[in-house]
C-alpha cells in the first residue's frame, strides 16, 4: 500500500511539473532581400538559380532585366542557391554559389 501511495504522489508530482513548463514555437526569421547590381555596360538579361539542395534543374529568378548601373533587390527563393547571370548576348557573365537567404547578401556584376 505504501509503495502504491509513493508512485501516486510521484506521478502527481511529475504531472504538476510538466503543467508549468512552457514550450516557445519556432519562428523562423524573414529571409534578408539579396541586391544584385549590374555595373557592366551591357544589361543582365537575367538570372537563372536552382536550389542548393536540387542541382537537377535551373530556372530563372524573375528579377526581369537590369540595365548598367541598375540593381534590384529580391528575396531568394530557396533557403540556399547557385545563381547564374547572363547578359543580353546571352553570354554567362557572372555565377555565385551557396547564397543563403538568412545572411545579407550584394552580387555586384562588374
Amino acid at each position: 500500500m505504501r509503495s502504491s501511495i509513493a508512485r501516486l504522489a510521484a506521478l502527481v508530482a511529475l504531472s504538476l511539473v510538466a503543467a508549468c513548463t512552457t514550450t516557445t514555437d519556432y519562428v523562423a526569421p524573414l529571409p534578408v532581400e539579396a541586391t544584385i547590381t549590374n555595373q557592366m555596360g551591357k544589361t543582365i538579361s537575367r538570372i537563372d538559380y536552382q536550389s542548393c539542395d536540387d542541382t537537377s534543374g535551373w530556372q530563372q529568378l524573375a528579377v526581369g532585366e537590369i540595365a548598367p548601373g541598375g540593381s534590384v533587390r529580391v528575396q531568394l527563393p530557396a533557403p540556399c542557391v547557385n545563381m547564374n547571370a547572363f547578359n543580353s548576348d546571352g553570354r554567362l557573365v557572372g555565377s555565385q554559389t551557396g547564397v543563403k537567404r538568412e545572411f545579407p547578401f550584394t552580387w555586384t556584376l562588374s
